[in-house]
């Protein structure tokens, strides 16, 4: 049969709507894998569904991942902060 493309719109069926969230997390979630592992990328994926559950996937762990970004936007936000000092004493 194969597959085919489907519209993109909001499943009312809340049985329907678990069963797709569930498959197309599974798959987003391989795809991630895929790319983390075919081009060496750090990859995170987070995804909280309608009833309040958090779901994440990282490559090469999802801790890795977070700690190194917020470790730049503390540096970045350290930069931007010198930044500012910088100008007010001109």
């Amino acid at each position: 049969m194969g597959k085919r493309r489907i519209e993109i719109k909001k499943i009312e069926d809340k049985k329907k709507q678990q069963v797709t969230f569930t498959k197309r997390r599974k798959r987003l979630f391989k795809m991630a894998m895929e790319l983390g592992q075919k081009y060496d990328a750090e990859v995170a994926v987070t995804i909280r569904s309608n009833a309040g559950n958090i779901f994440a996937f990282g490559h090469p762990s999802i801790d890795s991942i977070v700690q190194r970004y917020e470790e730049a936007k503390e540096t970045e936000s350290s930069a931007a902060k010198r930044d500012n000092d910088v100008h007010q004493e001109m």
